[in-house]
């Protein structure tokens, strides 16, 4: 019953009838309650073959290249804190903050030793740091989610100290797992197929691609740094699912 109304609705994805039933964003609260839902089995999700060791070792790189080893470092968006305690163990001083009290709440049961400082971040783009707070800053796969990714790369820059890098992942389109996600879309943001998969065992799966909203191509992500004051490196290094960007608070002009 539901395979066969899943494929007549995807007859009818295209209709302007049902276009109307794609919203064009996804409002913070609803990213907010997916991932405290997400958050006891979140570690566990990534623990399996080791997905989390790779990712940190790719934000340690980049500030090591990028930032000033030992520094103070932002974590922006941290879940359950595997890379804030991975920086923390290799000399950086971490803040991490997230909007999900849920993902903070398993961040602090996780962390029986580390330096790092939870913070729980209230909704909207303020953050609760004074200006020149930090060497540097990361973001894993936290800004496709956002409603209003400028404002927030703004105050990121704002809780820099000049100069500091911003080192940020994102959905990297090019790469074949994403152009898989990027063709299931429509229907997880076409509200009668939401209201279907939501019944099935995919609902997770497209939970994720309802809430994912920037599924941009790198122009944009660079244009986005620069408006917001950054200067961004040209990425390196194979196709991945996640895009590392490097970018540069610049320094005020003498």
């Amino acid at each position: 019953m539901v395979g066969s109304s899943l494929k007549w609705l995807s007859s009818r994805l295209g209709s302007s009838k049902h276009s109307k039933n794609m919203p064009k964003l996804s409002h913070p609260a609803q990213v907010v309650s997916a991932f405290d839902k997400w958050a006891a089995n979140w570690s566990a999700h990534y623990a399996d073959g080791n997905q989390m060791g790779p990712r940190i070792a790719r934000f340690e790189e980049a500030l090591q290249a990028h930032g000033s080893p030992g520094g103070n470092v932002l974590d922006f968006g941290c879940g359950t804190g595997e890379i804030s305690r991975g920086l923390d163990a290799s000399g950086w001083r971490v803040t991490a903050c997230d909007a999900s009290r849920g993902m903070i709440e398993q961040a602090e049961k996780r962390d029986t030793r580390s330096g790092v400082e939870w913070i729980i971040l209230d909704h909207g783009n303020a953050l609760p740091f004074e200006d020149a707070s930090f060497d540097a800053a990361i973001s894993s796969s936290v800004f496709e989610y956002l409603t209003d990714p400028i404002a927030q790369a703004r105050e990121i820059s704002r809780v820099l100290k000049p100069g500091g890098c911003f080192c940020l992942t994102v959905p990297d389109p090019r790469h074949p797992e994403r152009d898989r996600e990027i063709k299931k879309i429509p229907f997880a943001r076409c509200t009668p197929v939401w209201w279907l998969i939501s019944l099935t065992r995919w609902r997770d799966e497209f939970t994720y691609l309802r809430i994912s909203i920037n599924r941009w191509h790198l122009e944009k992500w660079v244009e986005l740094l620069r408006s917001a004051g950054f200067s961004v490196e040209e990425p390196k290094g194979p196709l991945h699912p996640l895009l590392m960007l490097a970018a540069r608070k610049s320094s005020p002009k003498t």
